[in-house]
């Protein structure tokens, strides 16, 4: 493998040629249909391609998989000719388990994935198993926006909880019929580790992973344009109707949950206590990891951070693309990069600068 991002950078100097087909047409808005969540196909999510570019395929609920990744998507756009593909793939949900611990993650697969890169590369290998990656990169700008769940753990207790997220892309080469062809694949992730010290065998560690819809760019060789497929990731946007039926259904299964975790526990606390608040600890860990999982999967395809607003005593949510934001005393919100933003000095008004909410 070639020198860390050089790869990546010979594809974004060649990004501006690429994009000119794309941008002479301007951009059309497509939807991404939920077909079997609800009572009927409603639209779940927009995205902007280039103008001409054809797109196909649904959000799908599939009950007999992985629990932790229901709904997901399976999408694509393609150019007109075809050379040119963009790609929404399903979340993903694994866990390198440990023999004493045992699966928390049933209908999940057990996987060994320690980093981000790893699941990238298992990724690449799944979709081109003659092709050879290229180049890596990870992708700072990606974890930021995710909305990573506090750990649960009690200082001094059995049970020791560790959440992180991690985000990365990856290159991928292959031979098509003689021809030489690129794909850039992008994903952000979620990692829930738990590590137990056991009387007996001694420590035991759990390794979850989350991620978000990974996205994908197919193309020649020289012809890949990360402009664009960056452009087109950040258009994807969820449907208002159908974000409001997503948390009513995700509040109703939260509560199911915890009436059976609850009635659960009531059984095994007759028992034995302890091993019933190992239980309890590591099930209400999951509940929340899950449920944040699920809020920055919906959260980022939106492009939206939510933040505290002191003055009406709510939250707002702004765009995640900046690192500060700022609540300015007209009504008015603004957003920059700058830590040494001062809104008097800058704009003659004052403000409160805003904290994420932290889920």
């Amino acid at each position: 493998m070639k020198s860390r991002h050089i790869l990546f950078g010979i594809a974004l100097l060649l990004a501006p040629a690429a994009s000119c087909w794309a941008q002479s047409g301007g951009f059309q808005r497509l939807t991404i249909p939920d077909t079997s969540g609800f009572e009927r196909t409603i639209p779940a999510f927009t995205v902007d391609v280039p103008s001409g570019w054809q797109g196909s395929g649904v959000v799908f609920w599939d009950n007999t998989q992985c629990p932790q990744t229901v709904p997901s998507m399976r999408w694509q756009a393609r150019s007109p000719n075809g050379e040119h593909v963009f790609e929404l793939l399903p979340r993903w949900a694994s866990q390198m388990a440990d023999p004493v611990l045992g699966n928390s993650m049933p209908g999940c697969p057990t996987m060994p994935f320690s980093s981000i890169r790893d699941y990238l590369e298992h990724l690449a290998r799944q979709r081109h198993p003659a092709g050879r990656i290229l180049d890596y990169r990870p992708r700072p700008d990606l974890v930021a926006q995710l909305q990573v769940p506090p750990a649960l753990s009690v200082p001094g207790g059995p049970v020791q909880n560790r959440n992180w997220g991690e985000a990365g892309e990856i290159l991928v080469g292959w031979d098509e019929n003689g021809r030489q062809m690129r794909e850039s694949i992008m994903v952000s992730g979620t990692f829930m580790e738990m590590r137990m010290d056991m009387p007996m065998t001694g420590p035991a560690r759990s390794l979850s992973l989350y991620t978000s819809a990974a996205a994908t760019m197919r193309a020649p060789d020289g012809q890949l344009d990360l402009a664009l497929f960056n452009h087109m990731r950040s258009s994807v946007r969820a449907d208002a109707n159908w974000q409001a039926r997503m948390n009513k259904h995700e509040s109703e299964m939260t509560r199911i949950a915890i009436k059976g975790s609850r009635e659960r526990s009531q059984i095994i606390t007759k028992s034995n206590a302890e091993a019933n608040r190992i239980r309890n600890q590591t099930w209400e860990n999951q509940q929340k990891s899950q449920e944040a999982a699920h809020a920055s999967f919906i959260n980022t395809i939106r492009g939206v951070q939510p933040h505290h607003d002191p003055h009406s005593g709510g939250t707002v949510e702004l765009s995640n693309q900046h690192d500060h934001s700022w609540r300015l005393n007209d009504g008015t919100y603004y957003q920059t990069d700058d830590p040494s933003f001062n809104p008097y000095v800058e704009l003659g008004v004052d403000g409160t600068e805003l904290e994420p909410v932290d889920y």
